[in-house]
């Protein structure tokens, strides 16, 4: 394979083959120095931008085993037959500067542009730097989806890559700059509205994109809570339809809630009154009880003295009995109890036997415990003796024991004296480093602050430029909506015409006049009229026919134009001031006029701006008759009306107009503060650029300080561990001292230990002994308390024949007592049937009493107690009853209504409250959503429409280059969503603009349309390099010829970026430029080992001079 360009320059020794004795790698750097050093390439060199691509080298890249070629600065054309790989370049410059695969619309991975049957593909890619050229390699595998990276030969990441290219402005994921043989069909299919979000993504910078997804986002928001605005208004309505339908329903059941709360007093008030019934009983039955009560007493008193004895035997018996007790408990006591107390004892001192046997074996394990406990303290006191004299060797070897084995000061020893002369140096270099960092710091401030004001300050001229540019295209856009014509005319005389003119030629007075005052700006209109305000103005006669005739004849754009030569200095009013300060004028319309001379004296010579006087307020007794019979007043304007004041045959007539709202005037354009704020930009940014090199500077110098401070850092730390070290030797023997201390104390005290519980042991043995003793001395005592016990038992069994008799005697004096009492029987009974119904009657109140208070809680209110009691006083409890029947049959029919329409009805009128103030909320959100979106769109639609005007002033220039006409126009719809970019065209005089489709237009025509659409905007990026791949697929020659020269013309300029067009065809005589660069791609499977295409141009061009 070769390309077009694989030649050397005139004067170098010619290299064709690399020799066996260099890898490619060192041939490719030996070819590219030598190119380098020729002075055909440095001149050339200096045409190319920052971020053009110098060279390129391909290994093993799709279709090429090896290839290398460099492009030119400007336009390159890469040409050759369908598969040879032209598009192959285009996905190499996408990868090689860290493109996706995915832009290209072809492989999904990288790896699938290693060459078939090859493991490993190369991209070299060499661009121009602001320092001279950088090479950025990128390498990928088969076997992996990662690549590995290299500028100039080291490796980098991915990450440090892109930024590396952004910092070039190079964007290959940008349709305007990098614009694939895939990507050119999808951007000509688009619709409307995705090539206006496609072309706000191109050229609308970083806000413009944002703002409309915003506006589209906020209005769908918009739409969907109007939307449940209306579904909650509609739900409102229906809540308040049944609200009105039941409240028949709701007035029943407030009537059974009245009917109920009176069934409620009434049966609080029944068992009051049932109560006051019993306790009138009550009071009348004690009365009687009492009675009955004095009756019995009187009969009792006759059986006293019967009663009398019998009460003295039957206590004389109680005695008896209870001697009985105390004689048996005196026995169970000191005898019973006291022999089972001995058997009790018997059995604790065997108990304590077996626990102490228990005890023994305690003690003896113990003692084997404490014997392995001394094994190991003598074990650890021997190790910590070893470890011990270990330690006083090492510091006798250190030179820090004397000859009596102390120790020494280990401050005194030679290293750590030179240890701290080092840290003291260390010091007072960290110390001069801090203070040289500081000082920088103190330098770096004051830049920083006053670069920020001046970031600041182009900020904000930025934003006063704009808004001065913003009025300007408005005017611009308002003549396009008042006159067409004159709006093409002005495009034409701001583009490169190619007319020559004597003086300057002005655009129509509209644009270079502004309103001193903006309430002046209809009067200006209305004087000054319609045809005079688009009038072109010229300053010679040959300028005026040379405009006049192109625009009438060429550009068949009939417009106004006049010639003024006689520029005033001068622009007074032809009425002197003091006539018209008489007359009650503010002045003349010229004196509220500002603009360029030219533009004045147009005015002057064409108008009677001079003589036209105006008040604005007519309310300060102006005089009409007076001025209508003024000899120099024709015209005037008062108020909102104008005059004009005509007289024939020697009387006079005025005619009043309400005079209209200014169109163009109204807006007003500063040119002289645009001028003035562009140089204060200017020098803002260049005093911007300035600190920052001074920053940048310092910055350097501060890195190397503190990396110097850093290092003395890690150096003290080290000297410090090493001091440490040093130090910390005689407390470690120290330490090992005193454990070696710990351990003699820890044997001494286990020894102590030991022979205590040897000593314990032995003391156990001894009361093991006295145990056995204690058992034979409990047994005696046993026996003895026995035989005791017998003697209290005889003494129990006589007390309890004494009680045997005295309770016979008792039972006799009881019967005689029962007798008498038998005569008192029916006193008796009485006394106990009133008894008996005054208990019934005392219970019944009580219960009565009970209900009485249940039935009125402690929780009833007072008025409520009030009603009860009223209720009371003023019924019988009959009546009481009766009028609870009443009132609960009542309540029981209204009781058919169901009692959940109450609940529902008031829980509705919730509702209809929370509706109503989330109806106010959203009502109240949709005014601050429209707000946000009304004031968005103002600077969204403002900045659109002036970028598509930039757009359509190089779209329609493009096309009227090469004899066709278009437009760009805006079309706007209610959902931001369906904005879109309309784009009219036609390619026949005949014919009349129409929107570009599929139906209207032919492929060649709609191809040559896009294409011209993506170069206006591309002009409008600034990019390096652009690369477009067979655009010219499905032109008409006519068509492709007139694109193809437009783009030689617009590549081809000086400062141009570098153009890559990828063709596969040709059509034959097509313009050509010097600084245009054919590259020609020779692949196939049949190429020649070698092939020099130099010497085959060369003998080309030699038969076809012999021929």
């Amino acid at each position: 394979m070769a390309l077009g360009d694989l030649k050397e320059e005139p004067g170098s020794t010619p290299v064709r083959e690399r020799p066996a004795s260099l890898s490619q790698a060192q041939f490719d750097k030996v070819m590219r120095k030598r190119k380098r050093n020729s002075a055909a390439f440095m001149n050339a060199f200096d045409r190319y931008l920052i971020g053009s691509i110098v060279q390129i080298t391909l290994t093993n890249f799709v279709t090429y085993d090896y290839v290398q070629f460099s492009p030119g600065p400007n336009l390159n054309m890469v040409i050759g037959p369908n598969g040879t790989g032209k598009s192959t370049i285009v996905c190499a410059i996408a990868l090689g500067l860290g493109g996706s695969p995915q832009i290209l619309a072809r492989a999904n991975e990288v790896k699938d542009y290693v060459k078939k049957n090859k493991e490993k593909a190369t991209i070299e890619i060499e661009v121009k730097t602001e320092d001279g050229t950088s090479v950025i390699e990128r390498s990928f595998k088969t076997t992996s989806k990662s690549s590995t990276w290299k500028i100039d030969g080291h490796p980098t990441t991915e990450k440090n890559i892109k930024e590396y290219i952004k910092k070039l402005n190079i964007q290959v994921d940008n349709l305007c700059q990098f614009l694939p043989q895939d990507k050119v069909a999808s951007f000509a299919k688009m619709k409307p509205d995705e090539l206006l979000r496609e072309t706000e993504r191109a050229v609308g910078g970083d806000e413009l994109l944002p703002m409309h997804d915003k506006l589209i986002s906020d209005g769908k928001e918009l739409k969907a809570v109007e939307e449940v605005l209306a579904t909650d208004i509609e739900a409102l309505a229906v809540l308040e339809k049944k609200q009105s339908s039941q409240s028949e329903l709701v007035e029943k059941l407030r009537e059974r809630e009245r009917r109920l709360h009176e069934a409620t007093v009434l049966k609080m008030a029944i068992p009051l009154s049932e109560y006051d019934v019993l306790h009138a009983e009550y009071v009348e039955i004690k009365a009687e009880k009492k009675d009955a009560k004095l009756k019995l007493d009187a009969a009792l008193a006759v059986v006293a003295p019967v009663s009398d004895i019998y009460g003295k035997l039957k206590r004389a018996s109680q005695t008896a009995k209870t001697l009985v007790q105390k004689t048996g408990d005196w026995f169970n006591k000191e005898g019973l109890n006291k022999v089972t107390a001995a058997q009790e004892q018997i059995a604790e001192n065997e108990e304590q036997e077996r626990s102490h046997g228990a005890h023994v074996r305690t003690a003896k394990k113990s003692l084997d415990e404490w014997i392995n406990k001394l094994d190991v303290a003598r074990a650890k006191r021997d190790q910590s003796q070893r470890e011990v004299d270990r330690i006083k060797s090492d510091l006798d070897r250190a030179g820090l024991l004397d000859a009596s084995g102390r120790q020494l000061d280990p401050e005194k020893s030679p290293e750590i004296q030179e240890i701290h002369e080092r840290m003291t140096q260390i010091k007072d270099d960290a110390d001069n480093c801090y203070a040289e960092i500081s000082g920088l710091n103190d330098q770096k401030h004051p830049l920083f602050d006053g670069m920020k004001r001046m970031e600041d300050r182009v900020v904000q001229l930025r934003h006063e430029l704009g808004e001065t540019a913003s009025v300007a295209n408005r005017k611009l856009q308002a003549l396009q909506r008042l006159n067409e014509t004159a709006y093409r005319a002005v495009q034409f005389l701001r583009s490169n015409h190619g007319l020559q003119f004597e003086k300057q030629v002005f655009e129509p007075i509209c644009m270079g006049i502004n309103a001193s005052q903006p309430e002046y700006a209809r009067a200006l209109e209305t004087f000054i009229g319609y045809n005079r305000l688009i009038t072109f103005v010229t300053q010679t006669e040959n300028d005026y026919k040379t405009l006049r005739d192109y625009l009438y004849d060429v550009k068949k754009l009939r417009v106004n134009v006049v010639c003024v030569q006689n520029i005033r200095s001068e622009f007074k009013s032809a009425i002197s001031q003091a006539e018209l300060d008489r007359l009650g004028f503010d002045g003349v319309l010229i004196d509220f006029v500002q603009g360029h001379p030219v533009y004045l004296s147009a005015l002057m010579q064409y108008t009677g701006v001079h003589q036209t006087p105006i008040c604005l307020r007519a309310d300060r007794g102006f005089n009409y008759n007076q001025v209508d019979n003024h000899s120099n007043i024709q015209s005037y304007a008062c108020g909102d009306y104008s005059y004009s004041v005509r007289g024939a045959y020697g009387s006079k007539s005025t005619k009043s107009e309400a005079m209209r709202d200014a169109q163009i005037l109204k807006l007003s354009v500063d040119v002289e503060k645009q001028d003035q704020l562009k140089q204060e930009i200017q020098n803002a940014e260049d005093a911007v650029s300035q600190s920052k090199r001074d920053l940048d500077s310092l910055s350097a110098k501060e890195k190397v300080m503190r990396q110097r401070f850093e290092d003395l850092k890690r150096e003290r730390a080290s000297l410090n561990e090493r001091k440490r070290e040093i130090m910390d030797r005689p407390k470690a023997y120290e330490r090992k001292c005193v454990e070696l201390e710990q351990y003699e104390l820890r044997v001494s005290n286990v020894e102590e230990a030991l022979e205590k519980s040897r000593a314990k042991l032995h003391e156990l043995n001894s009361q093991k002994q006295r145990y056995a003793i204690d058992r034979a001395k409990l047994t005696m005592s046993f026996v003895k308390r026995h035989l005791e016990s017998c003697d209290m038992l005889d003494q129990l069994i006589q007390t309890t024949v004494d009680r045997v008799q005295l309770e016979a005697e008792a039972g006799d004096a009881s019967i005689v007592e029962s007798r008498a009492k038998d005569q008192n029987t029916e006193i008796q009974n009485q006394y106990a049937r009133i008894t008996e119904k005054f208990a019934a009657v005392k219970a019944k109140a009580e219960v009565a009493l009970r209900a009485a208070q249940a039935a009125v809680p402690e929780s009833t209110s007072d008025a409520v107690r009030e009603e009860v009691a009223h209720v009371k006083a003023n019924n019988t409890l009959e009546e009481l009853l009766d009028q609870l029947t009443r009132v609960q049959a009542r309540a029981d029919i209204l009781a058919n209504t169901d009692p959940k329409v109450l609940e529902q009805f008031e829980r509705r009128a919730l509702e209809i409250d929370a509706a109503k103030a989330k109806i106010a909320k959203i009502q109240q959100n949709i005014l601050k959503l429209k707000k946000s979106i009304e004031n968005m769109r103002q600077v969204w639609e403002g900045q659109l429409n002036e970028l598509v005007t930039k757009i359509n002033n190089q779209f329609s220039k493009s096309l009227q280059n090469i004899g066709c006409a278009g437009e760009i126009k805006i079309g706007k719809e209610e959902d931001f969503n369906k904005w879109r970019i309309d784009i009219l065209v036609k390619f026949r005089d005949t014919e009349k603009l129409q929107i570009l489709d599929d139906q209207r237009q032919s492929g060649g025509e709609r191809s040559v349309t896009t294409i011209t659409y993506l170069m206006a905007l591309q002009q409008l990026s600034k990019a390096p390099f652009r690369v477009v791949d067979e655009i010219n697929q499905g032109m008409d020659p006519r068509n492709e010829r007139a694109v193809h020269s437009q783009m030689v013309e617009t590549a081809c300029e000086a400062g141009s970026s570098q153009y890559f067009l990828i063709t596969p065809k040709l059509l034959p005589d097509l313009e050509y430029h010097v600084n245009m660069k054919i590259l020609t791609i020779y692949n196939g499977d049949y190429q020649p080992e070698k092939f020099d295409i130099e010497g085959f141009l060369t003998k080309k061009k030699l038969r076809m001079a012999a021929s």
